[in-house]
């Protein structure tokens, strides 16, 4: 509980959340008050086979392990265990398990025929209703700059440089601030979506670009994953915002972009 107290104060509330949910895996399988003295090896690789035979994926089973090296390392630090030679030596042994050989392909990509597929997809979806125009402004601009999904939905209206064709991302995963860029279409859709939302009523509650329809608040990176899973279904393949990121990579690779410059326009 103090653990999570103290990383309230110092991380995005969209982390806290999956920080969260990785507790609850973890407290799930060793139950309130587990003391972290007595974890072992043997404990935390039971817990691995586990995970195993309920067919998690290696990737999922890597979130709890490394939450948990975690909160051990907390515990250590803030003085919640005994630090013992033994523990230190028990400890030392969990660490070295570290991780298991992830099972997903990290750098999958749309085909020639899927990307084909989803620029049709997002060339039907209608301008005249509010949620299929927020959601073709948002596929759009993740297949064409490679922008990941917590750096779209922060984006502001403030944000937009139409005179540029330019979008400025003040929250990216690294921490520093970059551009991307759009094409007149794009940034046409942008301005007519912020002209939809000034007649909905909603310019007076967020000064994000993307709001959620239900709640009139920022699109979080949960309500853009609903927007990848519905694209699932109506596709028939499926699409991740990470795919969509090394599409746009790999597309900037054989157009002889410089490695150099294309490092600028994703990180």
């Amino acid at each position: 509980l103090v653990f999570r107290e103290e990383s309230a104060l110092s991380v995005r509330s969209e982390t806290l959340r999956y920080d969260d949910c990785q507790f609850q895996a973890l407290l799930k399988h060793f139950g309130e008050g587990y003391e972290l003295e007595v974890l072992t090896k043997p404990v935390v690789m039971s817990y691995i086979q586990t995970c195993k035979s309920a067919n998690n994926k290696n990737s999922t089973i890597n979130k709890h392990l490394k939450m948990l090296y975690r909160l051990m390392k907390y515990a250590v630090e803030n003085e919640y265990v005994d630090v013992t030679n033994e523990l230190e030596k028990t400890y030392a042994q969990i660490y070295r398990l570290g991780t298991l050989k992830d099972d997903c392909q990290s750098y999958r990509t749309l085909s020639d025929h899927q990307t084909e597929s989803l620029v049709n997809y997002i060339d039907s979806l209608k301008e005249d209703k509010f949620i299929s125009l927020r959601n073709k402004i948002i596929l759009s601009i993740m297949l064409g700059t490679g922008a990941r999904r917590n750096e779209v939905v922060h984006i502001k209206r403030s944000n937009i440089d139409y005179d540029n064709n330019s979008i400025y991302l003040e929250t990216t995963k690294t921490g520093i601030t970059r551009h991307i860029y759009i094409d007149d279409v794009l940034k046409g859709q942008i301005s007519k979506l912020i002209q939809m939302m000034d007649a909905l009523g909603y310019n007076t509650e967020t000064e994000y670009l993307f709001i959620s329809h239900q709640n009139k608040c920022r699109l979080t990176i949960q309500g853009v994953d609903e927007i990848f899973r519905k694209l699932k279904k109506t596709l028939g393949f499926t699409v991740t915002p990470h795919m969509l990121r090394h599409t746009f990579a790999t597309e900037c690779v054989e157009n002889e972009i410089p490695l150099s410059s294309l490092q600028q326009l994703m990180d």
